[in-house]
């Protein structure tokens, strides 16, 4: 039951990490008078790499692993589809709303796209139980 709930748990925690390194990306560069769209896309870039990275050694370092080059090309693109996706909504929204709320409803729709896309592509293996939850020893599928 543990196990179960561990990779969950885990992505929550990456994402909290996540969007805490793109927004203070993003307001740094605020601060530093980059426009809110190119300030909103490095913002989610830098949160991306968090992501994939500790998605990748920490939320499903037991799940079986996939070539490298197919786990970074599936990151690649769902990292571009987010990164254009955050640009659309901060573009639309800001000159409603102002750049932080346009940034807050960014951070929202990309958290759910995220975890969607790195449980279908990037990290598919992650979708069966862990050979651990399964009693069997790591390494072993």
């Amino acid at each position: 039951m543990l196990e179960t709930l561990r990779r969950p748990l885990r992505f929550g925690l990456v994402g909290i990490c996540n969007t805490a390194v793109d927004f203070a990306v993003f307001l740094s560069l605020l601060k530093l008078g980059v426009p809110a769209v190119p300030a909103a896309v490095a913002g989610f870039a830098c949160g991306t790499v968090n992501s994939y990275l500790l998605n990748r050694y920490w939320t499903f370092r037991d799940a079986p692993r996939r070539r490298w080059r197919v786990e970074f090309r599936n990151a690649a693109a769902t990292a571009l589809l987010g990164v254009a996706l955050t640009a659309l909504i901060v573009r639309a929204v800001a000159p409603l709303a102002g750049a932080i709320p346009a940034k807050l409803a960014a951070i929202a729709v990309g958290f759910a796209f995220n975890y969607v896309c790195n449980r279908m592509l990037v990290f598919p293996a992650a979708l069966l139980p862990s050979p651990s939850a399964l009693g069997r020893p790591r390494g072993q599928i």
